[in-house]
């Protein structure tokens, strides 16, 4: 049996018609960031997602959890500087800061923005700069992607009658 495709419908701000087309019958195994939320014969299922947070959703064919993998994108938030008209974001490519996106400054006090899928393991730098009459003080962040981490090194224990879990690494 494999999975061979994976759809939404949003039903709501928050819920979504899962369903998916598979070789040969389930059960299914539907992930929710990275914790089983239902198994099922059918071939769609209902999610909620938190408000306006982002989800990590996995249909598989085992029972086997899916591996432990971390966002591709970073967003990067900031507050709103007196006196900007606009902000850029920028990145550091090679030696050149290139910007990737002018965002106007509409009144908000907070403002964000999603990155495109990062490399891993790599050193990534981004910028805020505010755009002003005056020049602004850019506003730095490096960013170390590390999408697929080494599962941690050592040996974990739990004693249910002391109700302690000794971790020996």
């Amino acid at each position: 049996m494999a999975i061979l495709s994976i759809g939404t419908e949003a039903l709501g701000r928050w819920t979504w018609r899962v369903f998916w087309t598979a070789t040969g019958g389930g059960p299914f195994y539907v992930w929710l960031d990275g914790a089983l939320v239902t198994t099922t014969l059918a071939l769609e299922t209902r999610i909620v997602c938190d408000a306006g947070d982002p989800c990590i959703l996995e249909v598989l064919d085992t029972a086997d959890p899916p591996a432990q993998v971390f966002a591709a994108r970073i967003t990067l938030g900031w507050y709103h500087v007196a006196g900007a008209t606009s902000y850029e974001v920028q990145e550091l490519v090679g030696a050149a800061w290139v910007t990737r996106k002018k965002i106007a400054d509409n009144g908000e006090w907070h403002f964000a923005w999603t990155s495109r899928a990062l490399e891993d393991v790599t050193t990534h730098q981004f910028r805020i700069v505010p755009v002003s009459t005056t020049p602004g003080t850019p506003r730095p962040l490096t960013v170390f992607m590390v999408r697929h981490p080494d599962p941690p090194a050592g040996q974990f224990a739990y004693d249910p009658d002391s109700r302690k879990v000794t971790v020996d690494l």
